[in-house]
């Protein structure tokens, strides 16, 4: 906030006339009643006084100086409504005092941005500075474009934040479709001589550039490099490597055991309806050695589950299965098993028996 002094030469003039001379002076009679007293015009004197901050109107002083063309005290003075008078050559300060955490702060600033970024070709006319490296500047003119290209697949968050948006225009446009779409800002200068600065913010990172506008000179495409991003890419190589690596063991582990895999499965079921309709009788029934495969009719996706009880050693168990598409897959084998649906006069039965004896290994599993 800027302070304003101001002097008020504050003009006493004080002339009391109590009476009037009898010797001449005036035709007019004194006043009766009292003496005859003549009290002369005192000279007018001045002081300067310092009026109190709360009862100055030092905002809208502010406002209006801020306004105003030419910061000039006594227009702005007089468009609040104060008459006062400054003193000739008298000027607001227009300045703050810094601290030295600010001033430390300010050298750190400015080293920074000053910081050497050597700019390098790159494809298409692109000059490229490095991102993180000092300050990037853009040097534009009138009546040319200059774009501004970010990383692929990087999304802009907002409006990009300019020192100087009267006299700058910036649109987005984009290159490409998808999430490998460029963002390009186009920059264009409405005048010569101009220089300020440009915060852009994506969902990756925040840009803050330098924008300076000559006569005839410009850079028509400006781009970056990204170092912080070289170890993700690393990481997301070395992963892909992995992948693929095991890809090529899993693959060659299947063409290895893919026949001995096939010499396992054991197709010799047969099955009968005791009772019922066709509706739970299997398509095909097999096993892998481990597990068995009861294939049933489409119908079956349409209608409710049937019951599996498989006959063991000590007696009928119901067996729980998991269903994959029109297939029930069932963690053991069996000798035989039937499947139910419904009960009394109206239950589905089917029978289910394998050829062959398990052998005790098989039993045990």
């Amino acid at each position: 906030m800027r302070t304003v002094r101001v002097l008020v030469l504050v003009v006493m003039g004080v002339s009391a006339f109590c009476g009037f001379a009898q010797n001449g002076t005036s035709g007019t009679s004194a006043p009766a009643g009292g003496p005859v007293m003549l009290n002369r015009t005192k000279a007018a004197t001045a002081k300067q006084e310092i009026v109190p901050v709360d009862k100055y109107p030092f905002a809208a002083i502010q406002k209006a100086l801020e306004k105003g063309p030419g910061g000039d005290i006594e227009s702005a003075a007089a468009s609040v409504g104060l008459g006062a008078k400054v003193p000739p050559g008298w000027e607001p300060s227009r300045d703050v005092v810094l601290s030295e955490t600010a001033r430390e702060a300010v050298a750190l600033s400015a080293k920074l941005s000053n910081e050497q970024n050597n700019p390098v070709p790159g494809p298409d006319g692109r000059v490229v500075y490095t991102f993180g490296v000092g300050q990037p500047t853009l040097v534009a003119t009138p009546l040319r474009v200059s774009s501004i290209e970010l990383q692929a697949g990087e999304k802009i968050l907002g409006e990009p934040q300019i020192g100087d948006s009267m006299r700058w225009v910036v649109t987005p446009i984009s290159s490409g479709s998808g999430d490998a779409a460029t963002p390009i800002l186009v920059v264009k200068p409405k005048m010569t001589g101009l220089d300020t600065t440009m915060i852009v913010a994506t969902d990756r990172r925040t840009y803050y550039l330098r924008l300076v506008s000559k006569p005839g000179e410009y850079v028509s495409r400006v781009a970056f490099l990204y170092p912080d991003d070289q170890p993700l890419q690393w990481k997301l190589f070395l992963e892909q490597q992995e992948k693929q690596h095991k890809d090529r063991v899993n693959s060659s582990r299947i063409s290895q055991t893919g026949n001995e895999a096939v010499d396992k499965l054991y197709f010799d079921y047969t099955f009968k309806v005791k009772s019922g309709a066709d509706s739970i009788r299997p398509m095909r029934v097999l096993d892998d050695g481990e597990k068995t495969y009861i294939e049933m009719p489409s119908v079956t996706a349409f209608q409710e589950l049937p019951t599996l009880v498989i006959e063991g050693p000590e007696g009928n168990e119901m067996v729980n299965f998991r269903v994959k598409g029109t297939t029930f897959v069932v963690d053991r084998l069996f000798v035989k098993a039937a499947l139910l649906l419904g009960v009394g006069k109206h239950q589905e039965f089917v029978e289910i028996e394998r050829k062959d004896a398990l052998t005790p290994r098989a039993e045990a599993k």
